[in-house]
């Protein structure tokens, strides 16, 4: 198929790369020297046609991203930036892992702290997940943080499950007012250190474009908290925020984790990986109680680091709410 689309491997052909939830992933090198990551859609709907999209839009912005090369619904042909991962990407159920990132590691997550702050000044059509003409389906904010995950609570996460995502979804009403309603812009939405690629500290570009978002840009640094080390974190937030963040920014991080965590909860139990699950019931249920006790923070508590094996069930009991605001 590559080879019809005009597409010319050197002899070496395709070699498996670890690749994430979505796709099978290869690196190959193009006839004309050119390094390729050859991407093989896992499931019938891809959005492939959203990462076209996203590259030129970000490249056009003056973001580090792949060259979309050739594509079509089940094949994604971009070029590879040079350099590794700032964390590896991960498969499976119990590979939750985050290692202390050494020098170059918080110097790249610096820099992409400020590339991610450029790419947040691109307006977006609508709140929640783009299509190929970059536009969303929620015209405001609290229509999509409102909005039932993709993946609805499985009948196998019991009453536990329910109760802990139903307070999620409750404080989220409560605190509405705390998350003004303003315009959308571009967001990468799977914002991560497996996202970025950098080489000898410096950051060479942020890939995998295909959950690209409209949205407030502190849901791309509420989802970045959630995954990595909490010193990786402290490094982004440094080149993000030119000023020290307000109680308010805190608020708003912390409403987000709530929301991207519930939706990845039902997602992990759904994908059969219990340990993610039980990081984010641990994480839902840390950042509910410092919901209840009107302490937001802006890295949360509880991180992959944090993650202590527990018994299987994955949902602990969540806090008592706090009351209503008026």
């Amino acid at each position: 198929m590559l080879a019809a689309a005009g597409i010319s491997l050197t002899a070496e052909g395709l070699t498996s790369h670890p690749g994430g939830t979505d796709s099978h992933v290869f690196t190959a090198c193009h006839a004309d020297g050119r390094a390729l990551m050859v991407k093989v859609a896992r499931h019938p709907r891809s959005r492939y046609d959203t990462t076209a999209w996203a590259a030129v839009t970000m490249a056009a912005a003056g973001i580090p991203v792949p060259v979309v090369v050739w594509h079509n619904q089940r094949i994604c042909v971009e070029t590879r930036c040079p350099g590794q991962a700032l964390a590896p990407e991960t498969t499976g159920q119990d590979t939750v892992t985050a290692q202390p990132p050494d020098a170059a590691s918080r110097s790249a997550a610096i820099t992409a702290g400020q590339i991610l702050r450029r790419l947040h000044t691109v307006p977006a059509i609508g709140f929640g997940r783009l299509d190929p003409a970059g536009r969303s389906l929620y015209g405001s904010l609290h229509d999509w943080l409102l909005a039932p995950p993709p993946d609805a609570p499985p009948a196998a996460g019991g009453a536990g499950l329910r109760e802990l995502t139903g307070t999620v979804e409750a404080v989220l009403r409560n605190h509405l007012y705390r998350l003004p309603e303003g315009a959308p812009q571009l967001l990468h939405g799977d914002c991560g250190a497996r996202h970025v690629i950098a080489c000898d500290g410096k950051v060479t570009g942020l890939v995998d474009l295909e959950s690209v978002r409209g949205g407030d840009p502190l849901t791309d640094v509420a989802g970045w908290s959630l995954n990595e080390h909490p010193d990786l974190t402290a490094s982004m937030f440094t080149g993000y925020f030119p000023q020290p963040p307000e109680v308010a920014t805190s608020w708003a991080l912390t409403l987000y984790r709530l929301r991207i965590a519930a939706a990845l909860l039902c997602l992990h139990l759904r994908s059969g990986e219990p340990a993610r699950a039980r990081l984010r019931a641990a994480q839902i249920r840390a950042d509910l109680a410092d919901v209840a006790d009107g302490t937001p923070r802006l890295v949360p508590l509880v991180t992959p680091t944090s993650l202590i094996k527990e018994p299987p069930c994955p949902v602990p009991s969540p806090p008592q709410q706090a009351g209503s605001p008026q």
